[in-house]
């Protein structure tokens, strides 16, 4: 007698511990998706301007400006 028995410790985990876990789980996704959701893509002037940026601050050479505008463009 006393003590807990490993019947109760499977009962403690199966009515607290998953409960907790499920609902914590769950609710770490639908934060993380409604945080994707809330940033939209850039607009493709957006990511132009942003290449030119790179070019006139010396990041990138013209090559590589010339290669990602292309890319971009294609995009559309």
């Amino acid at each position: 007698m006393g003590g807990i028995s490993l019947w109760h410790w499977i009962i403690l985990f199966l009515f607290f511990v998953l409960p907790v876990l499920a609902i914590g789980g769950l609710a770490w996704f639908l934060i993380r998706r409604s945080r994707a959701a809330a940033t939209p893509a850039p607009t493709v002037e957006a990511r132009l301007q942003r290449l030119d940026t790179l070019l006139a601050q010396g990041s990138i050479t013209t090559a590589e400006h010339a290669r990602q505008r292309a890319e971009i463009l294609r995009s559309l």
